[in-house]
């Protein structure tokens, strides 16, 4: 088994990337409060695919503003009116504050813990439901991590609203819409799974098996979905290929495995795709031409490459990486700082708006796969699967991306203790497993969703 790390990140030029001199046993000894938190187990309240339910609940989430009184922070006054249209089309909804603390929201006068505090919409609860309005600037990806890992369905919209490209308000009315214009059809999907064959080392291998294949087999087997199951795989697996089955058909569900594009981040065009799907040619699909490609609305996607969720202002995996390819183009996605991804942003505000995208702000390293394989495969089935094609709500699908972290964290201390207690062990198998164990759980942590968790398969 090799110990090289490999990540689904490629740079034009260079490539995919590796590291042969990861530092596990320090990365496995670093703390990152904000993904270690204990986690909440579901509180029992009725139907949590119902958000109307006043024990379940549904709410937004503002940046502060000290100006505002209590009664002012409670409103939406001065909102964009497709948030306001969605806020009312919400029985029950409830507006929050985040002041500072990714560990706490303001709600109903006063800051309350997201970890103990009771869900629902009433007096002093947190709705089970969130909806983060507002880039990762203003409400950090620590937030939205906090709030799934204490048992929250969360989504983000960070859309632009204005008169030249109403992106928010395309998106809001295609959700609400009973029946959408030009709608994507349940039956059809399309799983877009690449590899690099040219390298048979290279970590596409790995997830082709634990993310596409496992969805796509799924949905071929089932006789509702069988005929409409779509497979780009092989050199298939290029963006003309890719464009062309969006502009004809009509997917409900789009899951990509493949390198999420990091390259030459100083130029503008590259930060306008960053973490896009790479294809079998080494090409990235461009987020608008996918956008304007669409030929329906109400689709959901799960992009599954590096970045393809965004990125952040640098990376909790720097500990573990050796100078070299793979840390100085972590060091140079977190220059950027917090932003969302333009795929996503393109897909949920186009003309035939998504419903809900699915990505990954960090990077995934081929030890989570090796070992691990066959738990994502598990999570990313159930939740795009089983979970969405019996009608869950897409936050409520994803929740169990995260049901698994606290044991993953509690299995790299035991592993810990293990090399530091006893002389006589294999200390180089121990700090690859406990580092295993930490990266499987910031992995899981890393997935984002954007757009409105209350959302469902069209």
């Amino acid at each position: 088994m090799s110990e090289a790390l490999r990540i689904d990140a490629y740079v034009a030029g260079e490539g995919a990337l590796l590291d042969e001199t990861p530092n596990a046993l320090a990365f496995a000894n670093a703390r990152v409060a904000a993904r270690e938190q204990s986690l909440m187990a579901w509180p029992g309240a009725p139907d949590p695919n119902s958000p109307a339910h006043p024990d379940v609940g549904w709410g937004v989430v503002l940046p502060d503003d000290d100006a505002l009184d209590d009664s002012a922070r409670a409103r939406l006054d001065g909102a964009p009116a497709a948030l306001q249209r969605l806020f009312a089309a919400r029985p029950g909804a409830k507006v929050l504050r985040y002041r500072g603390d990714p560990r706490r929201l303001w709600v109903d006068g006063q800051a309350r813990p997201l970890v103990g505090t009771p869900r629902g919409a009433g007096a002093g609860r947190i709705p089970t439901y969130l909806l983060l309005f507002g880039s990762p600037q203003a409400l950090p990806w620590a937030l939205q991590y906090q709030a799934g890992l204490s048992g929250l369905y969360v989504g983000r919209l960070d859309l632009d609203d204005d008169d030249d490209d109403d992106a928010l308000g395309r998106y809001v009315d295609a959700l609400l819409a009973a029946q959408p214009p030009a709608p994507a059809q349940r039956a059809q999907s399309l799983v877009f799974a690449v590899t690099h064959d040219n390298d048979p080392d290279d970590i596409t291998h790995l997830m082709k098996p634990a993310v596409a294949m496992p969805v796509h087999r799924a949905l071929a087997a089932d006789a509702d979905t069988r005929a409409g199951a779509r497979l780009l795989e092989g050199k298939d697996a290029n963006v003309d290929a890719l464009l062309d089955v969006l502009s004809r058909e009509k997917p409900a569900l789009v899951v990509c495995s493949s390198h999420g594009l990091t390259s030459k981040l100083d130029s503008a065009q590259a930060r306008a795709r960053l973490g896009a799907p790479v294809d079998t040619r080494g090409a990235a699909v461009d987020p608008q031409a996918v956008a304007a490609a669409v030929a329906a609305s109400g689709a959901i996607w799960y992009v599954h490459a590096c970045c393809s969720g965004g990125s952040d202002d640098g990376s909790v995996f720097a500990p573990l990486l050796s100078d070299g390819p793979i840390r100085e183009m972590l060091d140079a996605v977190g220059a950027l700082g917090a932003r969302s991804s333009p795929l996503a942003r393109a897909l949920l505000g186009g003309p035939h708006p998504a419903r809900a995208f699915i990505g990954h702000v960090e990077p995934t390293f081929n030890w989570t796969l090796i070992d691990n394989q066959q738990l994502l495969a598990d999570h990313v089935r159930v939740a795009l699967v089983n979970g969405l094609y019996s009608g869950s709500t897409i936050g409520r699908a994803l929740s169990g991306f995260t049901v698994g972290v606290g044991a993953l964290l509690s299995q790299s201390r035991d592993a810990l203790t293990r090399w530091s207690g006893d002389a006589g062990v294999d200390r180089k198998k121990i700090a690859r497993e406990a580092t295993t164990a930490k990266l499987t759980a910031f992995d899981r942590t890393s997935f984002v969703l954007h757009g409105d968790p209350a959302a469902t398969l069209i």
